[in-house]
This record gives C-alpha cells, sequence and structure tokens, in this order.
C-alpha cells in the first residue's frame, strides 16, 4: 500500500514540517488539525493566500490555538498523527483526486481540514471569522482548479 504522503508536493510537505515544529513549540506529543492550521498560515502558495485574504495569520491563529489547548512544559521528541489527522491525510489525497490535481497540495490540506468542522483547526478558523463556507469561497476566488 502506497504511502499517504507519496504525491504531497513539496509545499504540502512544507506545511507538515511547519506543523509538527508548531506541535513541539507548543509541547505537544501529537499532531493535530490545530497544528496543521498553524502551517497553513505560512507554508506558502493558494491555501495561505485564502487564509491571508480571510485575515487569518500566525500571529492572530496561535493565540486563539492556545486559548483552546494550552501550551504543555518541555519539548517532545516525539510527535505523532492524531486520528483525526490521519482521516484529514486521506481526504486531502481525495480532494486532490477530486480537483484533478496529480499532487497533494496546501490547498488540498485546507479544503481537508475545513470539511471537518469538529476539529480544532476549523474551530479556531470559525472564531476568527473564517468559517468553512468562507475558506472554500477564498480558494474558489484564489486558486483555480489544477
Amino acid at each position: 500500500m502506497p504511502s499517504p504522503f507519496a504525491r504531497f508536493d513539496d509545499r504540502a510537505k512544507r506545511a507538515l514540517l511547519i506543523a509538527r515544529d508548531e506541535a513541539v513549540r507548543l509541547g505537544h506529543t501529537w499532531l493535530g488539525t490545530e497544528h496543521l492550521m498553524l502551517a497553513l498560515t505560512c507554508a506558502g502558495g493558494g491555501a495561505t493566500d485564502a487564509l491571508t485574504s480571510l485575515r487569518v495569520d500566525l500571529n492572530t491563529a496561535r493565540p486563539a490555538v492556545e486559548k483552546i489547548i494550552p501550551r504543555v512544559e518541555g519539548s517532545p521528541t516525539e510527535v505523532t498523527l492524531t486520528p483525526r489527522m490521519k482521516t484529514l491525510i486521506e481526504r486531502a489525497n481525495r480532494i486532490a483526486d477530486d480537483r484533478g490535481a496529480p499532487t497533494v497540495t496546501p490547498v488540498s490540506l485546507l479544503l481537508a481540514l475545513v470539511a471537518d468542522p469538529d476539529g480544532v483547526g476549523t474551530q479556531v478558523l470559525s472564531q476568527l471569522g473564517a468559517t468553512p463556507e468562507k475558506v472554500r469561497e477564498a480558494v474558489d476566488r484564489l486558486t483555480p482548479p489544477s
């Protein structure tokens, strides 16, 4: 069975690395949707452009995440994907297919993120005024399908 990351483009891989760094910075031993959402604010490309157009950036999103899931003292040596993140990655692969994209991009990850209204990442975006509907509209406006 191929890796769920096999089709990730360089920016999507970079977003996951940034997400891992955000988890470590917060002292979390898991990589969740909240960390990915933070990463997508600064990973570059269409996802960052969409979030920026909705006035969501790393400086506004971090405090909102920490309000829901506080920082933990210490620096974890291992960070594992949550079950919700594993599902999100599968969903991002399907979204890339549906959009006719040869690779999973940060846009695919953002669309997969907002497809789960119960994820912390989507909850934070909604609190910041970037509802799933507004995110999808921004993506459609700023990034043409592949």
